[in-house]
Order: structure tokens, then C-alpha cells, then sequence
């Protein structure tokens, strides 16, 4: 069970990013520069969140290598959310996009190996 409920996280996440992604021209305002930095930085986050949700749910299945599967699924995701935008009215496949969605996922999971290896060193040093 609760195998199940480290899944769960990492499914519902990529059905919202699926669903979002299926909104025919996204805009929260008409405001260029703004609606650049905002499509950026949500690409960054979501797929950086997908990745930790992703490594959770790798590791409490004990899969090998967690973290690398975890970039590897945002990757491929990615990748499968940028054919599917292709088809959307008023979404377009862009390389950038992926780009992005790529690095947010290293970067959150570089950030979780930071944050454990601090927390163990720290646990280590009290010992």
C-alpha cells in the first residue's frame, strides 16, 4: 500500500502537466515578456517537480538507479508533451521547451542530492 501512495504523486503530476498542456493557447496574460518568463519558468518547475516525484516513487519501488530514471522519464515525458502540444490549436512543439523541462529536472535532482548528502553529513558529524 504504500508502494501505491509514493505513486500516486508521481501520476497525478503528469496527468495535470498532460492536462495543461492540452489547453489550447495557455495565457495568463498578453503581456509578451511576462507570458515568456512565465511559460519558462513553469516548464522548469513542473518537470523539476515530475523528476522529484518521480525519484520518490522510483525509490520506494526499489528500482536501480532512481535519479537517473527519474531524469530519464522527465526527458522522455518531455519529449511525448511536446508531440502532443504539436496537435493542440494554438500550441507548438519547441525544442526550447524540452530544453527547460530537461534542466528543471536535473536541477531539482541535483538540488535533492545536495539537500541528502547535507542532511547525512550532518547526521554523521552529530554520531
Amino acid at each position: 500500500m504504500r508502494i501505491l501512495l509514493a505513486w500516486l504523486p508521481f501520476i497525478f503530476w503528469s496527468i495535470l502537466i498532460f492536462f495543461l498542456s492540452s489547453i489550447p493557447s495557455l495565457k495568463v496574460t498578453d503581456n509578451w515578456l511576462i507570458q515568456t518568463i512565465l511559460n519558462d519558468c513553469g516548464h522548469f518547475t513542473f518537470y523539476g517537480i515530475l523528476a522529484l516525484l518521480a525519484f520518490f516513487a522510483f525509490t520506494r519501488s526499489h528500482f536501480v538507479n532512481p535519479p537517473k530514471l527519474a531524469l530519464l522519464y522527465a526527458f522522455f515525458y518531455g519529449v511525448s508533451d511536446e508531440f502532443h502540444q504539436h496537435f493542440v490549436p494554438g500550441r507548438t512543439m519547441d525544442i526550447w521547451d524540452l530544453a527547460l523541462d530537461t534542466f528543471g529536472a536535473l536541477t531539482f535532482l541535483f538540488l535533492l542530492k545536495k539537500l541528502q548528502s547535507t542532511r547525512n553529513n550532518k547526521m554523521t558529524t552529530q554520531l
